[in-house]
């Protein structure tokens, strides 16, 4: 897991805003948003602006403007909690990796610092 990270967290949200799209939409309207795509790099670019959002606010809102036709746009509202539930099982890789390291660790340890994006996330500060 040495590239885990905030990478995974958007992820994980784009995963969210097109589980809803698609039940929105219809999955066959989704199709042109997977991730390799023009338009799957604008959906992973608001997903990525969202989990810096939610790092500081409750909700954050995914919208993107004429992105399945001219006429469809999304607009997602995305709660923290929601969030965090979606990310149980990278916050389980997190906690299992970093104590695996503590254990691996021949000399006490007096803090851990977590550096880049995804340490100002509430859920990997907490964990």
């Amino acid at each position: 897991d040495a590239m885990l990270g905030v990478h995974d967290m958007s992820v994980a949200l784009c995963d969210m805003v097109l589980e809803r799209t698609s039940a929105k939409h219809g999955a066959e309207a989704v199709k042109c948003l997977l991730p390799g795509t023009k338009k799957g790099a604008r959906v992973r670019t608001a997903c990525m602006r969202a989990v810096k959002e939610l790092s500081g606010l409750p909700d954050a809102r995914v919208e993107i403007e004429g992105i399945i036709d001219e006429d469809t746009d999304i607009k997602c509202e995305i709660k923290r909690d929601a969030f965090e539930q979606k990310c149980a099982d990278l916050k389980t890789r997190l906690v299992s990796l970093t104590t695996n390291c503590l254990s691996l660790a021949n000399t006490k340890i007096d803090f851990i610092e977590l550096v880049g994006g995804g340490s100002r996330v509430p859920w990997v500060v907490n964990a």
